[in-house]
């Protein structure tokens, strides 16, 4: 009865977890630990972790430098320090798969910048990191969706910095990769979720631009078609699937300044949620503050533990 389906918002500022149906906001953590620059996931049992930002370690001699790995505590309502992330990069993705944690391609955090298709993996019952099998190509700014023990990576950018509509399986039992059908846009920054088994990507950089198409990747066919568009072009979308229907938070648009016709890219720090009855996207909140700089996931918490706000 108190364990309430909500859209989960964490930021380097907390956390905060948002009833769509109730129109409520919680407070999940007061926590400013949470790096600038992360990437965040949940997993099937529930379990939401966090990792990025650069932060040096004494401790290891050889390779000093590392990233942060944050798992969150709905007890304490905190994050918990987990092993560092080896290997610190940016524009990651993040995957679960074989009671695992996989952080998959990204930009290296050096002077360089070097794009990666290295994959490191986190063995939960271990409690250690090490490396699994490379992606098939180097990415950045891709999306990355986890589903049945297995790894999809789609689009982001490659080497040469130019937009990408491959899309990648990673099939955790017989650790191998896959190539799967492209997607019809080549985009980058984009809200991807799964939602009544298909995966579902939306908005995001394209090589001429924002756009604001959607498209739908059936599992079971392989096959992907076009979906309703979503009302505005924007970059950094979330998508989220919960409790049945599929929600749209955040990102980025061009807007006017105010005083001039020269567009500038402006935080969106909306919700919006689509009706499938009418096929279409209906805004519910114009403006929640909390998802500002936040990487948004759909949970599941009890929220006797957390302080309404």
């Amino acid at each position: 009865m108190f364990v309430r389906n909500l859209i989960l918002m964490v930021n380097d500022r907390g956390a905060v977890a948002y009833d769509p149906t109730g129109n409520d906001c919680f407070l999940a953590s007061l926590s400013t630990q949470i790096p600038k620059n992360h990437t965040s996931l949940v997993t099937r049992e529930n379990q939401i972790f966090v990792a990025g930002g650069l932060f040096f370690d004494e401790q290891n001699k050889e390779d000093p430098l590392c990233s942060y790995f944050l798992q969150y505590d709905p007890v304490s309502a905190d994050w918990l320090g987990m092993p560092p992330l080896p290997s610190p990069r940016f524009l990651f993705g993040l995957g679960e798969a074989e009671n695992s944690i996989f952080v998959l391609g990204g930009r290296e955090m050096k002077e360089e910048e070097q794009t990666l298709d290295s994959v490191l993996v986190y063995d939960r019952q271990s409690f250690k990191w090490g490396e699994s099998e490379s992606l098939p190509y180097p990415v950045y700014g891709h999306a990355t969706i986890s589903h049945k023990d297995v790894v999809y990576v789609i689009g982001g950018k490659g080497d040469d910095k130019n937009c990408l509509n491959k899309m990648c399986a990673y099939d955790a039992k017989r650790f191998e990769w896959k190539e799967l059908p492209p997607m019809k846009t080549a985009r980058s920054l984009f809200g991807a979720t799964v939602h009544k088994d298909k995966i579902y990507v939306a908005a995001g950089v394209t090589d001429t631009g924002l756009t604001d198409s959607v498209e739908v990747y059936d599992i079971a066919s392989n096959k992907w078609s076009d979906f309703v568009v979503f009302p505005q072009e924007r970059s950094s979308m979330n998508l989220v699937s919960l409790g049945g229907l599929l929600y749209a938070a955040g990102g980025f648009a061009m807007m006017p300044l105010e005083d001039s016709d020269e567009l500038v890219p402006k935080e969106m720090n909306d919700i919006w949620r689509y009706d499938e009855a009418e096929k279409k996207w209906n805004g519910i909140l114009r403006e929640i503050q909390y998802a500002s700089g936040a990487t948004i996931l759909g949970v599941r918490l009890n929220t006797l533990r957390l302080t309404k706000m």
